[in-house]
């Protein structure tokens, strides 16, 4: 019976001990819960704090137009991704305004890049209409095909309209209003017309003729451009317009009107040349400095020479050059080794061309 009795007393002391064990856990993890507890509410605290205080230093540089263009909200979300990666107020300060930088420029490269796409496409696009511009043109008129300057033409005329209506114009103007030898291998025909302004500087405007005389040079070579270009690149493009409308109004030789125009307005930079090198300087940037249209339409007007006369000198320079061109060809073509010896020891009779006449006089 004790042992009995002792089994129940030790068997009711280990039950007790158990309970007395159960006790002491549910106790300790009961304080772990609470511990645990107040490290999350003390550091949702500190978390409140330093995002307020990051808060009011960013509100601070927002007043200062340092975050211009950032919502509040976009601010908040920063500060409080670098206030976790930080250890203290100040780096988590330093860290949210250093990756804001960062964005911005990140904005500011990618901006850059996508404008500079833009332009290299619109480039890319205006070089494949200017090349099927020119490609059209040399199939309309292979004759021609394609002449250094007829990029000049087309891409003007590309600024202001549709590929397909810049063809169109350019072929009329090539067709009907410039003159026959402006693009051909020998230019015969914008040689020419450079002539017949020298000729013309002559009787209009006798300082600039006694200048050019003075230094031994005269205006053909350094005035081929205004002629085969139509002035595109001579002078301002807005200037360049307004002679065209000219152009195809009138006829082509309204250029001969632009070019003593542009001579009268541009004098005292001729006359201010002191060789032949200065001279060429300033009649290729003769253009510089020309923005009004009223003064270059009033000095337009001062030099309208007739159609006719600007026929008649255009048809004496072409008859000399042509002759000109004719004499070199036969000089440089080889004579044919004759069989005959006795003819071969006979005198040639020299030919008489028939030399072209002199240039009419141009009126007054």
């Amino acid at each position: 019976m004790r042992k009995n009795e002792d089994g129940k007393d030790n068997k009711e002391e280990g039950l007790g001990s158990d309970e007395a064990v159960q006790g002491r856990g549910t106790e300790k993890k009961g304080g772990e819960g609470k511990e645990k507890k107040e490290e999350e509410e003390n550091e949702r605290k500190d978390d409140i704090t330093v995002t307020s205080s990051i808060s009011g230093e960013l509100e601070t540089k927002r007043q200062h137009g340092e975050l211009d263009g950032r919502s509040k909200e976009e601010n908040m979300k920063n500060s409080s991704v670098s206030s976790v990666c930080s250890s203290s107020n100040s780096s988590s300060i330093v860290s949210s305004s250093s990756s804001m930088n960062k964005k911005k420029r990140n904005r500011v490269v990618s901006s850059r890049s996508r404008v500079k796409g833009d332009q290299q496409e619109v480039t890319v696009s205006g070089i494949m209409q200017l090349k099927a511009v020119l490609c059209a043109l040399s199939e309309h008129r292979p004759d021609i095909g394609y002449c250094q300057c007829l990029n000049y033409l087309a891409a003007v005329l590309l600024l202001v309209c549709e590929p397909d209506t810049a063809f169109w114009i350019l072929a009329a103007m090539i067709d009907y209003v410039i003159p026959e030898g402006y693009f051909s291998d020998s230019l015969i025909g914008a040689v020419a017309d450079t002539r017949v302004l020298q000729t013309l500087v002559s009787k209009k405007m006798p300082q600039i003729a006694r200048h050019l005389k003075k230094l031994d040079t005269n205006l053909s070579a350094a005035s081929l451009q205004w002629f085969v270009c139509l002035f595109v690149g001579v002078i301002p493009i807005h200037l360049t317009i307004r002679v065209w409308d000219l152009v195809i109004i009138h006829g082509s030789h309204v250029l001969f009107w632009v070019s003593l125009a542009v001579l009268h307005l541009q004098q005292e930079r001729v006359l201010s040349a002191q060789n032949e090198g200065e001279l060429y300087n300033v009649i290729t940037t003769i253009g510089e400095g020309l923005e009004d249209e009223n003064a270059l339409m009033d000095a337009i007007l001062k030099f309208r020479i007739s159609k006719t006369t600007i026929k008649q000198l255009r048809q004496h320079e072409r008859k000399s050059l042509s002759f000109r061109v004719s004499r070199e060809t036969q000089q440089n073509t080889p004579k044919p080794r004759s069989t005959d010896h006795a003819s071969s020891h006979r005198p040639e009779i020299p030919s008489d061309p028939q030399l072209p006449a002199p240039p009419p006089p141009i009126p007054s």
